[in-house]
């Protein structure tokens, strides 16, 4: 393996190591959904629901949990805490949540004239959810809507 690091481009690599990869998530049976926070500028609504639903989904095993209870608020709420992984089970249909946080910087762009620049850090927060992709149909039709509706 060392041979081959030191003789073979990383781009050659890269390529190879991809293109493995690809084929064999050709034979995966499990489909990824990605549901981020926001779709550009607009809040995402299955996002939102999704987060107070898995909040009820908590179970005794789940090591962090996120707690608050926001202003003029009587209840206390729970949601996944960062980087956390939930099963949950729909219509006998097993179904893997986890909730993901990266941290992104972004620079601030000067005009000319202006001396000062700054770098902010944000955060992108999606759920990916996992499931046997031959329950995709059930998951929009019956699943998301449930979640929607609770």
């Amino acid at each position: 393996r060392s041979i081959a690091r030191d003789f073979i481009p990383y781009e050659l690599q890269h390529y190879v190591f991809s293109s493995i990869q690809g084929i064999l998530k050709s034979f995966s049976s499990e489909i990824v959904l990605i549901i981020e926070e926001s779709d550009g500028l607009v809040s995402n609504q299955i996002y939102k629901a999704s987060e107070i639903y898995l909040g009820t989904k908590i179970s005794p095993t789940t090591q962090r949990v996120k707690v608050s209870m926001p202003e003029k608020e009587t209840k206390i709420s729970t949601t996944m805490a960062r980087n956390q992984e939930i099963m949950d089970t729909f219509n006998g249909v097993k179904f893997k949540w986890r909730q993901i946080t990266r941290q992104v910087e972004s620079k601030h762009v000067t005009y000319p004239g202006h001396y000062s620049s700054s770098t902010t850090r944000s955060e992108i927060r999606y759920f990916e959810l996992s499931f046997h992709k031959k329950h995709r149909e059930m998951v929009f039709n019956s699943y998301f809507p449930c979640i929607l509706k609770e």
